[in-house]
């Protein structure tokens, strides 16, 4: 499910652990790698349910937007 040419992108496990440690329910419980690794359905069915009906300009803002909030931070 999570391996191969349907695996996700380092990028991707660090939006799926950036939405768990943001989210307030979870946030608390994410301990381990595992946990983020059940996560990642329900990650990826929220951001499906975000996107719907959105035109590709608004995701494309959306996304340069969050990139820049990214640029922002130390690392």
């Amino acid at each position: 499910m999570l391996a191969g040419e349907n695996a996700p992108t380092v990028a991707q496990w660090q939006a799926c652990m950036d939405w768990a440690f943001a989210d307030e329910f979870w946030c608390d419980k994410v301990d381990h790698l595992a946990r983020v690794e059940g996560l990642w359905a329900k990650y990826v069915l929220q951001q499906n349910k975000k996107l719907k009906g959105k035109t590709p300009e608004e995701i494309a803002r959306k996304e340069k937007e969050k990139a820049f909030i990214r640029s922002l931070y130390i690392r």
